[in-house]
């Protein structure tokens, strides 16, 4: 079956030789590795395993950006991240712990998603950085409209 050319099709990253990437096998863990080689339809991988460095050949929408995930509990109000979908959403608030023992994620939408402890979700999306005298701060924060 092969995807109606019409579709919206998400951005890929830009990448190039050379650059760590985290790659997502078998849908289990994300995976550091180095890209070797970039082509339309797969993007070579060097990752470091026990027994040496393995070459693969993989999906470009299995490859993020090394920067690109970040654990639940450090999402901030402003990132965007790819929901399970893969459709990008903004974050409203800070994530809190729910009385279920779940993250809680409030969406710019309205809409929220519970999540487990250990949640590692993906940025689709520049952070907003807040810097004074060049120093940036940890949380960012929003004017009031």
């Amino acid at each position: 079956m092969s995807a109606n050319p019409l579709t919206p099709r998400q951005p890929r990253p830009a990448l190039s030789p050379g650059q760590r990437v985290l790659v997502n096998l078998h849908a289990a863990a994300w995976i550091p590795g180095t890209v070797v080689s970039v082509a339309h339809r797969a993007i070579g991988i060097d990752l470091a395993t026990s027994h040496g460095t393995l070459r693969r050949h993989v999906r470009p929408w299995l490859v993020v950006p090394a920067g690109a995930l970040r654990p639940v509990n450090e999402i901030r109000p402003g990132d965007q991240i790819a929901d399970a979908d893969g459709t990008p959403r903004t974050v409203a608030t800070d994530p809190w712990f729910g009385p279920d023992g779940t993250w809680v994620i409030t969406y710019t939408t309205g809409e929220r998603a519970a999540v487990p402890p250990g949640t590692v979700l993906r940025l689709t999306g520049p952070t907003p950085v807040l810097s004074i005298g060049g120093a940036r701060l940890g949380r960012t924060t929003r004017p009031r409209s």
